[in-house]
């Protein structure tokens, strides 16, 4: 089975659901939403505040308290409404809830359109690391509506361009063009929606495409991961620095890697720091080469004791390594100050 994702307005989807989970940015009235929950029952609505403090165990308890209170049956809708770490909570919630009830996602932010809402992951963090406990858990359906994107802060615009390169990178090469020429409109504000949702419906596409292969991550799925070893490991020690920073610096350190380890051409490391360098992501963060690499050791992608990093020797070309310790400490000692 595999989630619809479709384009629509979030009014298509309000009758056929029980309660909402909606990030708690759209309870002020300039917010975007009000109108459109205007008509519905407040006492059916759960406001969930989003970001990574969200994704804990006491929130989800939260959550499902609100879902026994209302007396939810199996075959109920719960739809959520907000950025990717709603998503995350919400569908986790409705995952576990009498064995898993009906998910609709309504992801509002561009890290949700083209990530967290695609493909069925669930979870949580759990003792300081990222995303350890979880579900696969696929929604029903997924709507895309890029209105929200037109009211969207810069920075998490930024945010969710990074998990775009990820895309292109993994299966893609035009959607990097595109990123590569209308970089100065995104960075503006200026793009036309056209091209703008060309590229999110692109890198949907290929996240989708993967995850249609792979569901459950046995194989090609775990690609998705590009970049990840890195940047879940800086989430992990700096509270500073976002999910999507960090992917964007995880994608230069993997490309570096790829090099450092001869898998790689230098040209292909230039094209990914070019790429990243047109948004301004950081090359160097503030942490300790050896912290981050302790952090690593809980890494999902793990065999036994042998760390696991999604690498390229081209774009598009994607695999799995197992570098020695001594390359990715050199690689962290390089984009560490």
């Amino acid at each position: 089975m595999n989630s619809l994702i479709r384009e629509g307005d979030v009014r298509d989807i309000l009758s056929k659901s029980a309660v909402l989970i909606v990030d708690d940015v759209f309870e002020k009235p300039a917010a975007g939403l009000h109108e459109a929950l205007a008509d519905y029952p407040d006492d059916s609505i759960y406001w969930l505040r989003g970001g990574e403090s969200a994704k804990q165990w006491d929130q989800v308890k939260n959550v499902l308290t609100f879902l026994y209170e209302k007396r939810l049956v199996r075959d109920a809708v719960i739809t959520v409404i907000g950025g990717g770490t709603v998503c995350d909570v919400g569908a986790f919630a409705a995952s576990i809830y009498l064995r898993g009830v009906t998910l609709y996602l309504v992801p509002t932010t561009l890290l949700s359109m083209v990530d967290a809402s695609v493909g069925g992951k669930t979870g949580i963090n759990f003792q300081g690391k990222k995303n350890l406990v979880g579900t696969f858990y696929l929604a029903q359906e997924v709507v895309i509506d890029t209105l929200f994107l037109r009211s969207q802060p810069h920075q998490l615009i930024t945010e969710g361009i990074a998990e775009i390169v990820k895309a292109g990178l993994l299966g893609d090469a035009l959607l990097l063009d595109m990123l590569r020429d209308q970089g100065k409109n995104i960075i503006a504000g200026t793009i036309a929606d056209e091209p703008f949702e060309d590229i999110v419906w692109r890198a949907i596409a290929v996240k989708h495409a993967i995850v249609t292969e792979d569901p459950r991550e046995q194989g090609k799925r775990a690609f998705l991961n590009l970049g990840h070893t890195f940047a879940h490991a800086l989430e992990a020690e700096e509270g500073r620095y976002s999910h999507g920073i960090a992917v964007a610096w995880g994608l230069r350190c993997a490309a570096h890697l790829s090099v450092y380890l001869n898998i790689a051409t230098k040209e292909y490391y230039d094209k990914v720091r070019e790429l990243l360098d047109i948004y301004d992501y950081p090359s160097k963060v503030s942490a300790s080469a050896e912290s981050l690499y302790a952090h690593m050791q809980y890494d999902k992608k793990k065999h036994g004791n042998v760390l696991r990093f999604v690498l390229q020797s081209a774009i598009g070309e994607t695999t799995m390594v197992e570098p020695d310790e001594d390359s990715v400490l050199a690689i962290l000692n390089e984009h560490t100050r």
